[in-house]
């Protein structure tokens, strides 16, 4: 015996089948050495021996087929799933598993998946100064724009993050003009605030449930289970956190984030060296996290604890804390923006954009389910965002326009504008260029680096939900 990790007596489709703590070590993707295997679980439980390892895991390789490839003689070995193997996993997972283990093991954070090609992270071409190289010399790199790629979730970060402020700022923008025409004076729309509602383990365990019954009535099994699975509890959690919002009286206007995880106790200083280090190796992109380190890592998931909790970024003020906890038992509010947290008050939109880039560094990723939630006021159903046409000023529904899309109005091919990009030393324009062997190299036709830039306009579809409560 193994303490928990050993055979089980219990057959399934007449074959003897692992417990689930060892089958989580195996990886779904790509291949582990068992050293590495050992070393994890020898952190975990202190005290089991190496043969003991070995026996139960080469016993899981010839009961599932698992696929196993000596990588060195005499020595280490290269374990993976073959498809057979991960099939009878699978099945595993719906017949055995614990449900909340499968959640844990199913779903992602931005970063942890595959590149889409080859392509993802290279650089495509490099930018410089028209005067001086030495100004300015960055490289564009090739981004597939997927949240999931391990090269490109940090620019995903960035324009989810630019998306979202600037919802919130023209949230803002249409409630100043919405009271300066019904009262004709100026109103001060106060800012925005961060809270997390953190459910207790009791809580956690009925939102699976409730998540397991809903998989359990719509027949799906197999290999569609585990995803099945993760979309029913994140379904279940968004009805519970409304009904919490609502509790909390913050339910006018923001935006929701899931986070699936929280880094384990014993890892937590490790995750700010190990950001620290990973920050001062880093070539362009967003800064790293705690979260978003660890998530780099090939066993991240070993560095986390399922814990499921949501954190909000809303408008108004929150009802104490203990009025919230009688309400809702099993759920406690945090205020991350109180009074004594001057540092933490959301008071400019650069402040906001860094918060829900961090918030969104490690968020669920689930295929199919949006990363975040936008409710009250700022869903898009109450909330309408138009495109404003740089020729004849005329808006246009967000909703209507694609890229490369023509103004009804006037006519214009495209409801962009080129903003030039410049030298922020010389205020030159920048230019594409080539390297060869170190040198800059300028063509004769040079083209010049611009960006695309809308202009839009947010405006009620009817106006807001509590017209004259600006707290």
């Amino acid at each position: 015996m193994l303490g928990t990790i050993a055979y089980t007596e219990q057959s399934y489709n007449s074959y003897r089948v692992a417990s689930e703590l060892l089958l989580s070590y195996i990886p779904r993707e790509g291949r582990i050495r068992f050293s590495d295997l050992f070393s994890q679980i020898s952190h975990d439980h202190p005290g089991v021996s190496y043969d003991q390892v070995k026996d139960c895991l080469f016993g899981v390789i010839a009961d599932l087929e698992w696929e196993h490839v000596s990588d060195r003689p005499g020595g280490d070995y290269l374990l993976g799933h073959t498809s057979r193997s991960y099939s009878l996993y699978l099945d595993l997972l719906h017949s055995h598993q614990d449900p909340s283990f499968c959640i844990s093991n199913t779903i992602q954070m931005p970063g942890t998946g595959k590149p889409k090609d080859d392509r993802c992270g290279t650089i495509k071409f490099w930018k410089a100064c028209r005067s001086n190289p030495q100004h300015h010399l960055t490289p564009a790199y090739h981004n597939c724009h997927r949240r999931e790629c391990p090269e490109c979730s940090g620019y995903w970060l960035s324009q989810a993050a630019d998306r979202v402020a600037d919802t919130f700022e023209g949230y803002e923008s249409a409630l100043r003009r919405y009271y300066l025409k019904k009262t004709g004076k100026r109103w001060r729309v106060y800012a925005p605030r961060h809270f997390s509602f953190n459910p207790s383990e009791e809580k956690i365990s009925w939102l699976v449930s409730a998540a397991v019954v809903r998989v359990d009535a719509s027949g799906v099994s197999g290999e569609g289970w585990p995803l099945a699975m993760v979309g029913a509890f994140l379904d279940v959690m968004r009805e519970e956190f409304r009904r919490w919002l609502a509790a909390a009286d913050l339910d006018r206007a923001g935006i929701a984030v899931i986070h699936p995880f929280r880094i384990k106790e014993e890892y937590q200083d490790y995750a700010v060296e190990y950001a620290k280090k990973r920050n001062d190796e880093r070539v362009g992109g967003p800064k790293y996290n705690r979260y978003s380190a660890l998530a780099t890592l090939p066993n991240w998931r070993g560095f986390f604890d399922f814990s499921p909790h949501v954190h909000v970024i809303a408008y108004g003020k929150a009802v104490h804390t203990d009025d919230f906890r009688k309400a809702v038992p099993g759920v406690v509010l945090v205020n991350h923006s109180a009074n004594h947290k001057k540092s933490k008050r959301l008071d400019n939109p650069n402040k906001l954009r860094g918060l829900v880039g961090y918030l969104l560094s490690h968020a669920g990723i689930v295929k199919g389910k949006d990363a975040y939630t936008l409710f009250g006021d700022l869903h898009s159903s109450k909330l309408r965002k138009y495109v404003i046409c740089p020729d004849c000023k005329e808006r246009i529904p967000a909703s209507e326009v694609q890229d490369g899309a023509v103004c009804p109005h006037c006519g214009r091919e495209t409801l962009w504008r080129k903003e030039l990009c410049t030298c922020d030393i010389c205020g030159s324009e920048i230019v594409q260029v080539e390297i060869e062997n170190g040198n800059v190299l300028y063509s004769d036709d040079e083209h010049v680096c611009y960006n695309r830039v809308y202009d839009f306009w947010y405006d009620f579809v009817k106006g807001p939900t509590r017209a004259g409560d600006r707290s």
